[in-house]
């Protein structure tokens, strides 16, 4: 932020609230409802208790991939249980 914005808030005692998420996430925070005790630390996001295994951008990334990769094989195990109830009655 610059000087004469911070000159700003001292005078008003109201910073952006937009920054004071940017300097929330910046501290480590996420500062959304929900998110609670979720914490931001060298680029990855860890939930409450966590200090090792961090969530990447890329996990995220791949997180659609693997929920379309279990309905999938959702779909096929059923169709895979149903021909072989099938076979079974013959």
């Amino acid at each position: 932020m610059s000087p004469r914005t911070y000159r700003r808030w001292l005078q008003t005692g109201e910073p952006s609230p937009t920054a004071v998420r940017l300097l929330a996430i910046l501290a480590g925070f996420v500062p959304w409802p929900g998110w609670d005790g979720w914490e931001m630390h060298g680029g990855s996001l860890f939930p409450p208790g966590y200090r090792r295994g961090g969530i990447t951008p890329g996990d995220f990334f791949a997180l659609a991939f693997y929920r379309q990769q279990v309905t999938e094989q959702r779909r096929r195990i059923e169709a895979l249980e149903a021909e072989l109830q099938a076979l079974s009655m013959k």
